[in-house]
């Protein structure tokens, strides 16, 4: 699979984690060499790094957040990811050079768009987050 933490950017002054390798998903995870059949796995590490709350904290209340927001906003999300499932360079051949090239314009891509869409989220997130926090 290609399950490793190099695939999560931590937000060291606020604890954020983002999943930063669209690789693998829209079920491309299942064209590796070895074929990712889960499509979301904690593993201990990712738990560890949630602190003393583990996943019955923080990390679920924003969980929650973020899919009340994410709902809120399925249209444009939506035709956002459309472009990935149709995206033509998904599909170069296996060249090498062809392979790389490919590759950093999937990461450039990929952090141009989970930039942008942080960005997007930031306002609500924050207001999601002063509402769950207590007083």
């Amino acid at each position: 699979g290609d399950r490793h933490l190099d695939n999560v950017l931590l937000d060291l002054s606020s604890g954020e984690l983002l999943h930063i390798d669209y690789n693998v998903c829209f079920e491309k995870g299942l064209r590796l060499k070895v074929a990712e059949t889960v499509p979301f796995r904690m593993t201990p590490a990712m738990v560890s790094a949630l602190g003393p709350w583990g996943v019955d904290g923080p990390f679920t209340s924003a969980c929650e957040a973020v899919l009340r927001v994410l709902r809120s906003a399925r249209e444009p999300i939506l035709a956002l990811l459309e472009a990935f499932v149709y995206e033509p360079l998904a599909e170069w051949g296996a060249d090498r050079l062809l392979h790389e090239q490919r590759r950093e314009a999937e990461v450039s891509v990929s952090l141009t768009l989970a930039a942008s869409r942080v960005d997007e989220l930031v306002a609500p997130l924050a207001h999601w987050r002063a509402e769950l926090s207590p007083a």
